[in-house]
């Protein structure tokens, strides 16, 4: 009997035991609060401000709408080159920490005229150096955050110029880059070698060059959004460029694949679009792009491949209506931006004017434009921005091509938490 009951205690005590460590392993790790930014903290309903920042800054570039949100190291990251990027080699990395309100240039801008060999492979990358994309422009649009590779993702300068080009002007292509120094060699093993992958810590580049599947030809002017869910990096191909249409390209970093599927319904027509991940209802949302009539608000869901016009019946409309794309605005990387605001579930739109940029908040439940407001916007040339939820802020950045910039920061809603405080 005395063993028994000794027994029974012991075994007792151990599922005690066991259901402590249960108990704790339960519980949700707390995650390292990032301070808040005075500069920010204070902003109200609608609020904005320029903000006072590190110096040196990144020098502005044309049609960039997007500073792709790394959650792992809680920054912005800058990527892309001007318009026309033939005066400088301009394709340098920076990130953003908006609680410090610090700017800091994680690869150098190349150096003017730089010499560039064919890698195996045919894509073009430094004589010199480590790997990187060669300096091309249009480039915001089709970079994104993959955050199960925990690296950002750029579509561009990956594809030899022979395997992008249309039919009739391949040859020509050819011999263009054989008079550039490419081997008979790697004309012959060239494949499309897409993406190139950022990490931030050893802040290098990568270029994945998938051995099957159906890679897409490195692109311009056009969108990429990462699907979190199904953790896949989502690209079609809408007006402009010499790639398979109809349907998505899919990239799944961890197999270093990608697939294309054909969809029913495409995305709304129009370069230079602007596009983001909708946590609400776990799809992608779109706004139709420039040179283009057409003004509509689609989703695109990917476990069914569809795309679904929303109907949105409200669209901004001009003050002067344009003589030949009708009274409604264009929302695109030439001169507006993008960004979803997670703690208050809404997309804002960023459309600059002459001395002040517009703010279009989108209801995706309601599938409608909510009013506009204002920020007191002084500097020319694009803008780009990302939703900073540390900061419950959207940070804005922008300047003309190769000038001094300014960063801001604005708010929607203050967050339900903080009014509470208040109270």
């Amino acid at each position: 009997m005395m063993r028994t009951g000794v027994s029974t205690l012991l075994l007792a005590a151990a599922a005690s035991l066991a259901v402590a460590r249960a108990g704790e392993a339960a519980k949700p790790k707390e995650t390292k609060r990032v301070p808040l930014n005075p500069q920010i903290a204070g902003l109200g309903d609608g609020g904005s401000v320029r903000l006072r920042t590190s110096e040196p800054t990144p020098t502005g570039r044309g049609f960039c709408q997007r500073m792709p949100y790394d959650p792992v190291n809680r920054v912005g990251l800058l990527y892309g080159a001007c318009h026309n990027p033939r005066s400088i080699q301009q394709n340098d990395v920076w990130s953003f920490d908006a609680s410090t309100a610090t700017w800091t240039e994680l690869v150098k801008s190349d150096p003017r005229k730089m010499k560039l060999k064919f890698n195996k492979f045919g894509v073009r990358i430094p004589a010199e150096g480590p790997p990187r994309p060669p300096s091309v422009g249009h480039t915001y649009g089709v970079i994104c955050f993959d955050t199960g590779a925990g690296k950002m993702i750029s579509l561009r300068g990956g594809t030899p110029g022979w395997l992008r080009a249309w039919p009739k002007t391949r040859a020509k292509a050819i011999a263009k880059a054989r008079a550039a120094g490419a081997s008979e060699e790697t004309i012959r093993n060239a494949r499309r070698c897409l993406p190139w992958m950022f990490d931030v810590k050893t802040r290098s580049w990568k270029l994945a060059c998938p051995p099957e599947g159906d890679t897409p030809n490195h692109t311009r002017a056009e969108t990429c959004v990462y699907d979190p869910k199904h953790k896949l990096t989502l690209y079609w191909s809408v007006d402009v460029i010499c790639q398979r249409k109809g349907g998505v390209f899919a990239y799944d970093s961890e197999k270093n694949r990608w697939k294309f599927s054909a969809t029913r319904g495409g995305p709304a027509s129009g370069i230079e679009s602007l596009g983001c991940w909708d946590p609400v209802n776990e799809r992608v949302l779109y706004f139709s792009g420039g040179y283009t009539k057409t003004r509509q608000v689609k989703s695109f869901d990917y476990p069914t491949l569809t795309w679904t016009d929303l109907g949105v019946k409200n669209w901004p409309k001009l003050e002067k209506p344009h003589p030949k794309r009708g009274p409604y605005r264009a929302f695109s990387s030439n001169g507006a931006c993008l960004a979803f605001d997670t703690a208050n579930e809404v997309a804002l739109i960023f459309a600059r004017l002459s001395k002040e940029v517009l703010v279009y908040p989108f209801d995706v439940r309601k599938k409608e434009f909510l009013a506009e407001q204002k920020i007191p916007w002084t500097s020319k040339g694009s803008i780009k921005c990302y939703y900073e939820p540390d900061q419950n802020a959207v940070i804005l950045m922008g300047g003309g091509d190769l000038q001094k910039t300014q960063t801001w920061a604005y708010r929607y809603k203050r967050a339900a938490e903080e009014k509470e405080a208040d109270k």
